[in-house]
This record gives C-alpha cells, sequence and structure tokens, in this order.
C-alpha cells in the first residue's frame, strides 16, 4: 500500500497515462460510435432509426420518414445465424506435447558395437521415463483446464464465451480477460477467462497491425465501487470513498435522503464508483511517454 509520499511521487507518471487514456479514447471514438450503432440493431427496440436523434445523427434531418416505418435488426439475424455454429458448450481441453525426433541406434554410431548398444539402451530408458513424466504433466493440466472452465463464476466459460463471440458478431471484437480469482470465503486461486465488453478495451493509438504485435501497450477500464479496489489494492478501509469516487451508484442514490447525504453529494462524498484503469504495458511503466 502506497503512502502520501509515494503518491506524490507517482503523480506525474499517473496524469501522464491518464492523457494516453484520453488520446486512446480519442482514436477509438469513431469506432465506438459504429459499434453503437450495430448495437442498436442487435438490442435496440423497433423503430428505434426512425427517431430524430438517431436520424439527425446517421442520415441526416433533410429527408422526410416514410410512411411505412420498417426496422430490419440484421445485426440480430446474424447472430440468431451464426452464433449457434460458433459456440461451444464445454470444449474438450486437450493437452498435448510436442513430437519429438526419432532417433535410431545408429546415430550413436555402430549398432553392433556392445559399447553403443548399452548406450542407446540407457538413453532409450531416459526417453521412456521422459515421456512418462512428460504424459503425467499433461495430463493433470487437461484435468485442471477441464475443472476451470466449469468451475468459474458467471455460469461457466461457456456463459462467457457466448457473450464475446455476441461481442465479436456485432462490434468486430470479443474479449475474454485470463486472470487468477478466489471464491467468496474460499484461500483456493483458480485461473478464468471472463468476458467484458470491448468498450473497456483501449489499443495503443499507434498500432497499426492488426494482430496488436506492435501495440506498445493495452488498457482496460474498469468501473467498481470504491469498497471492491480497496479490497483488491489491500488499501485502508474507506479511504477511496473519503477521497471521492467517479460516480454515484443507484444504491448510494436510493438510499441516501436525510440532509446529511445532500450535503456529502454536493461535496461529491456520496460517490461510490470508481472508474480506474489496468494498463499491460512492454514499454515500461510510463517513463517512455514524455
Amino acid at each position: 500500500m502506497l503512502d502520501e509520499s509515494e503518491n506524490g511521487l507517482l503523480s506525474p507518471l499517473v496524469a501522464s497515462w491518464l492523457g494516453v487514456v484520453e488520446q486512446c479514447q480519442r482514436a477509438k471514438q469513431p469506432y465506438s460510435e459504429v459499434a453503437a450503432m450495430c448495437y442498436k440493431f442487435y438490442a435496440g427496440m423497433t423503430g428505434f432509426m426512425w427517431k430524430p436523434q438517431f436520424r439527425n445523427k446517421y442520415i441526416g434531418d433533410g429527408i422526410k420518414n416514410p410512411k411505412f416505418q420498417v426496422t430490419i435488426n440484421k445485426a440480430f439475424e446474424l447472430v440468431a445465424i451464426f452464433g449457434p455454429s460458433l459456440y461451444w458448450k464445454y470444449p474438450n481441453r486437450t493437452v498435448m506435447r510436442y513430437d519429438r525426433p526419432v532417433l535410431h541406434p545408429d546415430v550413436l554410431g555402430d549398432p553392433n558395437d556392445p559399447t553403443i548398444q548399452q548406450m542407446w539402451q540407457f538413453l532409450d530408458q531416459q526417453i521412456q521415463a521422459d515421456d512418462r513424466a512428460s504424459e503425467m504433466r499433461n495430463s493433470v493440466m487437461q484435468s485442471y483446464l477441464n475443472y476451470a472452465q466449469r468451475e468459474q463464476y458467471g455460469g461457466g466459460l461457456e456463459a462467457h464465451s457466448r457473450l464475446s463471440i455476441t461481442d465479436a458478431l456485432i462490434k468486430g471484437r470479443g474479449c475474454l480477460w485470463t486472470e487468477a480469482y478466489k471464491f467468496p470465503g474460499s484461500d483456493t486461486m483458480l485461473t478464468g477467462s471472463f468476458w467484458d465488453s470491448v468498450d473497456n478495451l483501449l489499443i495503443d493509438p499507434d498500432c497499426t497491425d492488426p494482430t496488436l504485435a506492435d501495440a506498445q501497450f493495452i488498457i482496460r477500464k474498469h468501473v467498481n465501487s470504491t469498497w471492491d479496489v480497496e479490497k483488491r489494492f489491500d488499501l485502508k478501509k474507506g479511504s477511496l470513498r473519503e477521497k471521492g469516487g467517479s460516480l454515484e451508484s443507484g444504491k448510494s442514490q436510493g438510499g441516501l435522503k436525510d440532509q446529511g447525504a445532500e450535503t456529502d453529494r454536493r461535496n461529491g462524498k456520496a460517490n461510490d464508483i470508481l472508474v480506474w484503469y489496468e494498463i499491460f504495458s512492454k514499454c515500461g511503466v510510463g517513463t517512455r511517454l514524455n
């Protein structure tokens, strides 16, 4: 946990990264607008495209509404047709080692030489022992991977992969974030791949490779309660709430009705939702940003 002096030293670095986040959001804006429009054709209410707000933004206000207003949700049709062929319930994960080159006794010399035969017998025993150990490791890893995908919260990997595939079909990219986690009340550490909206993914604005090979960093946006962030980073209880979060949750708005709550709300102390960013960097902690 950082003290106040360390926080002060890191302030310039944090400011630099926040500037980078802003640039990433600006670079992503055209994609975000198209993705939002495509999502409306998947989950929007019937007739949304004939509303003034949509027409003024995407069609223009010089065209009158037709007498018969029809909206064809092609994005929903795309997911309905291609989704089932891409969804997997629980794929059987198989762990296999690479095949090793086939060796023959004559690589050591004359196979009729007793010394060569003895050397080959010893080498063959080593190879077989290594194969058995490799099979055991693969079996353990295979059992864990198939167990973990069923155990992860939120419906298992099946449910998360469905959400990711739907995002990929509608918005062009779906995200599964692999991370370690613990179930509440348990000390057992497990790993899982969890869906998160592609809207929360920010990519190095200078990246030009579609495989992201030249991306120096990617950023994941998080929106969590202040107490959840405190627990995650082992911070003092209430330390983030005292400094004020970014947003106020619906529970806070509905539960705080007295005069003191209104004062806290005006001062920003009622905000209990925090927006923070997780950065995966190949260019260091950010000293090269300036």
